[in-house]
């Protein structure tokens, strides 16, 4: 009877640190770590920074929408020389 007594405080307390985990020892951890290590983002990226964008279109009997997803494709603030898009 004892051992099963503390094999379910051992299930009950890992799975409240589990629970206290999750909602407040990472959130804790990643706001302290966002003091503790600097942000060396650059804050406006050139366009020469950015990655090339592939848009694949796997269209088949598209006819009728096919124009509007290309022109919605081209219709982003992503710069177009860095975006390909393939039908």
């Amino acid at each position: 009877m004892n051992l099963a007594l503390l094999i379910l405080k051992l299930i009950f307390i890992s799975s409240l640190l589990g629970v206290l985990h999750t909602y407040l020892f990472y959130p804790l951890l990643m706001y302290l770590l966002g003091f503790l290590i600097p942000d060396t983002r650059q804050k406006s990226q050139a366009s020469s920074n950015l990655p090339r964008v592939d848009i694949i279109f796997a269209a088949y009997n598209e006819e009728a929408v096919i124009e509007q997803k290309l022109k919605s494709s081209f219709d982003t603030h992503y710069p177009l020389e860095q975006l390909r898009v393939l039908v």
